[in-house]
């Protein structure tokens, strides 16, 4: 059984957003300020479903929430080689 990603209840960090947008194909993190970052979910022709920024108010329970409708997860391999390829950009 495969573990799926999931973000605290509450307000979540910069680390743990870029971790769920790297597991889902259609998550990204935009607006990415110093301490604050937005999490979008967007649906197969790029339109947004949804989106919140980590310090709002049970940003990690909506998130979760919709990612467990909408999420479109990554498989383990072509995760790794995403991993990779950021990793390289750094």
């Amino acid at each position: 059984m495969k573990t799926v990603p999931t973000l605290p209840e509450g307000e979540f960090t910069r680390g743990q957003a870029r971790a769920i947008a790297a597991a889902y194909r259609n998550v990204t993190v935009e607006n990415d300020l110093d301490f604050h970052c937005q999490l979008v979910i967007r649906d197969r022709k790029g339109r947004v479903l949804w989106r919140t920024f980590n310090f709002d108010d049970n940003a990690g329970f909506w998130a979760n929430k919709y990612l467990q409708r909408y999420g479109d997860l990554i498989r383990r391999e072509a995760r790794s080689r995403k991993k990779q390829v950021l990793e390289s950009l750094n």
